[in-house]
């Protein structure tokens, strides 16, 4: 039985909880156990990703039809290959609108693709209806609760939205020093490279600091990896 090739659409009506970093950081994560992966930045105007993934990432204007059909188009396909795509703030609720209108998960099933959606909490209590309206268009089991906690305070509602879901669907990125903080952001910084080999100009620190965080990050997507490949054939039907 083929497998579904995997959309994770990192996502939240809101802007700045972090989900740019979660989506890097799942690309690094893709990359570092040697898959390929294409990464989608649906910010036209300030766009993050293509810093850090070259041409692996392609930047798509949801605000305009051509956008809209290229990004589609590209996501429908069962090649195997995981696409991640950050969901711009500003684009939440028009794509919701658009995959609607074209029955898109109903054609994702057909074409043997699962969409993930890796929705991040916030502060606010529309995150919570936020995660009940995907739930709507899609079985609860395509939703992960996302924690940045070097975005958002784990508030009431960012624990209500994880109450929500099992264990196996929640995400933790931990909060990261300044050290981290400036690793991450070079561009042309691979942290998935830097896993594996960090470079001879990190001191001591820097790679006293990175490793650890990367790891526990990228043993929760590990971990939802393996539930995914378990969930794959009751996706299938």
């Amino acid at each position: 039985m083929q497998r579904p090739t995997q959309i994770f659409l990192v996502c939240s009506p809101h802007a700045r909880v972090g989900k740019s970093m979660t989506a890097r950081l799942l690309g690094d994560y893709c990359l570092s156990r040697g898959h390929d992966a294409v990464v989608f930045d649906t910010n036209p105007h300030e766009p993050v990703l293509p810093r850090f993934f070259g041409e692996r990432c392609v930047v798509a204007d949801l605000g305009t039809a051509r956008g809209q059909m290229s990004l589609i188009d590209r996501i429908l396909v069962a090649d195997g290959i995981p696409k991640i795509i950050d969901l711009w703030h500003v684009s939440y609720r028009p794509f919701f609108d658009l995959t609607e209108e074209l029955e898109f998960f109903a054609e994702a099933q057909r074409a043997a693709v699962a969409p993930i959606f890796l929705l991040h909490s916030d502060e606010t209590s529309g995150v919570i209806e936020a995660c009940m309206q995907v739930a709507k268009q899609f079985p609860k089991r395509g939703v992960v609760a996302v924690h940045n906690e070097g975005a958002v305070s784990l508030g009431q509602e960012a624990s209500d939205l994880f109450a929500l879901l099992p264990a196996h669907r929640r995400l933790l990125v931990p909060r990261h020093d300044p050290v981290l903080k400036r690793i991450v952001r070079q561009p042309g910084i691979s942290l998935a490279a830097t896993l594996r080999e960090p470079p001879p100009e990190f001191s001591i620190v820097e790679k006293f600091s990175l490793r650890p965080w990367l790891e526990r990050v990228f043993k929760q997507f590990q971990q939802l990896e393996f539930r995914l490949a378990l969930d794959g054939a009751e996706f299938l039907g």
